[in-house]
Parts: C-alpha cells; sequence; structure tokens
C-alpha cells in the first residue's frame, strides 16, 4: 500500500513540513507487523489524548465560564469518547489513507481504529506545527461533536 501524502494532508488541512511524521501518524501496528521498519502510530495517539483533552477542556472553560465543573467535565467527557472521535475521523475520511495490515483492512471504519488515528493525527500536527494549527484542526472537527454534546439528553446516548 502506499502513502499519499497529499491526500491525507488534505484531509487533515494542515500541510506537513515533516513528512516522516504525517506517515508514522497514519501507521497502524497492524502494518509495521507485515512491513518492518516503519513505527506505528501508537506513541502519537497517547500524547495526542492528551492535546484533544486540553484543547477541549479549554474551549469549554473560556466559552461556559458559568457551568459548573461536574457538568462541563461531562461535556468533556462525552466529546472525548470514542464514538465523537471516530465520527469526526470517519467524517473527514481519514481512514482512506490509513496504512493497515492485510488482516485489518477490513476493519479500517472501525470505530477505535478512527478514534486512535484522530488521535494520533493531533499529535502529529502539534508536534510538526504546535498548539495553534493542532487547536484549529480540533475544534474545527470537532465542532459538531461539541455543539450536540452541550445538550445532556445527548450525553445520554453514542452519537
Amino acid at each position: 500500500m502506499i502513502f499519499d501524502v497529499s491526500e491525507a494532508e488534505d484531509k487533515l488541512g494542515y500541510v506537513f513540513r515533516d513528512k516522516m511524521l504525517l506517515r508514522k501518524a497514519f501507521t497502524h501496528a497492524s502494518y509495521i507487523n507485515e512491513n518492518p521498519g516503519s513505527e506505528s502510530n501508537e506513541i502519537l495517539e497517547f500524547f495526542g489524548d492528551s492535546i484533544l483533552g486540553f484543547v477541549v477542556k479549554e474551549h469549554l472553560f473560556k466559552r461556559f465560564p458559568e457551568k459548573h465543573e461536574g457538568e462541563l467535565t461531562e461535556i468533556c467527557q462525552h466529546i472525548l469518547s470514542t464514538e465523537p472521535l471516530s465520527a469526526a475521523g470517519l467524517r473527514k475520511r481519514l481512514n482512506d489513507c490509513l496504512l493497515l495490515g492485510m488482516g485489518e483492512l477490513k476493519n479500517k471504519d472501525n470505530k477505535s481504529i478512527c478514534e486512535d488515528l484522530f488521535e494520533a493525527s493531533v499529535a502529529a500536527i502539534y508536534l510538526d506545527g504546535g498548539l495553534v494549527p493542532a487547536k484549529k484542526f480540533i475544534l474545527e472537527t470537532l465542532a459538531p461533536e461539541i455543539e450536540s454534546s452541550l445538550d445532556p439528553a445527548n450525553r445520554k446516548k453514542p452519537l
């Protein structure tokens, strides 16, 4: 499978200086098992999760200074859960560029895989360009999920 840098950058809305970092973000562990020599996106997922948490919490904190901590926590937990993150990644079709092992190709729409790819993409953007482009990507991409999560009824059911 050939990785299309331009397509991945178009889907993310960000042009990378470090194209290898971009490729790493889109490389699933199953691909590494069949194609040794590359790095998987697992460590980027780990870091991206923290960046997502920071950006979403800052956004909610600034936007809703009157809300209580408990409600903001509930909103944030919902936004940062598998359903919203995978929905955002699937909407942008990030998984179309994902490098997967042959055994995982049928699972490219899997919610967990899409969530992990979203988190890895956030970390890659942050590491390549800093907080400003990462924040822009997160808030623009998650805007529908953020708005939906403001309604308590939507937090009780998956998106």
